[in-house]
């Protein structure tokens, strides 16, 4: 399947709204990454986002089994247009994720880099 093909079968808008009163969803991290666009950092730190099918404690106890999250890399990839343009650098603090399209690193030497400003 395509990016294009998931946009369109899922009904997803590509990239982020523009509209401050306003986010696109595709997930709960990239409607947070979204809002945060709105608020113009120089910077965001992405934690938790590791995409991953592997069994959780959520899924253990609701007993469902995690879906394929393929498509991360197309939701996020979708908003590096808008982040590249307003100068805003995203970095996920998981060095395992799914999610490629932005730099992967370590929870300790993200939340240095975070504050390196």
């Amino acid at each position: 399947e395509t990016e294009y093909e998931w946009f369109e079968r899922w009904g997803c808008l590509h990239g982020f709204n523009e509209d401050r009163r306003s986010v696109n969803t595709g997930n709960s991290v990239y409607g947070a990454l979204n809002f945060a666009f709105h608020m113009k950092p120089s910077k965001v730190l992405i934690l938790g986002l590791d995409g991953t099918t592997e069994a959780s404690v959520a899924s253990v106890v609701s007993g469902h089994t995690p879906n394929s999250l393929k498509h991360l890399n197309y939701l996020f990839g979708s908003s590096i247009y808008q982040l590249q343009r307003d100068g805003i650098q995203v970095v996920v603090g998981s060095p395992n994720s799914m999610v490629s399209c932005f730099p992967r690193t370590t929870p300790n030497f993200g939340m240095d880099w975070i504050e390196l400003d």
